[in-house]
């Protein structure tokens, strides 16, 4: 794992805000380049009224750097042209719940 996904996770862990590089937490939420990845307050899972962590690719698909920086949370990865967290099918854009 990466200096800056470490001390990102961390910060987001502590609550603490962090930015560094194209990075950006306010220990709830993560940004990469801009888009959400990280959510710690469930509210994108209104229709199962679920809490939690949770977990998306910003809409953008898979990279290598956001596969990177969602790492602490989760396995991105992209086998055959599909995606998968954690093994599990993914619809890029979609809120995956995660256990923290």
């Amino acid at each position: 794992m990466r200096k800056i996904t470490k001390e990102i996770h961390t910060a987001w862990k502590n609550g603490s805000t962090m930015s560094k590089g194209n990075t950006i937490t306010d220990g709830q939420k993560v940004w990469l380049h801009g888009n959400c990845i990280v959510n710690n307050n469930g509210g994108f899972d209104i229709v199962r009224s679920r809490q939690g962590t949770f977990v998306s690719d910003g809409g953008y698909g898979y990279s290598r750097t956001t596969a990177e920086r969602l790492k602490p949370w989760t396995r991105f990865t992209r086998k055959k042209g599909k995606l998968f967290m954690d093994e599990r099918p993914y619809k890029s854009g979609e809120w995956f719940r995660v256990d923290v």
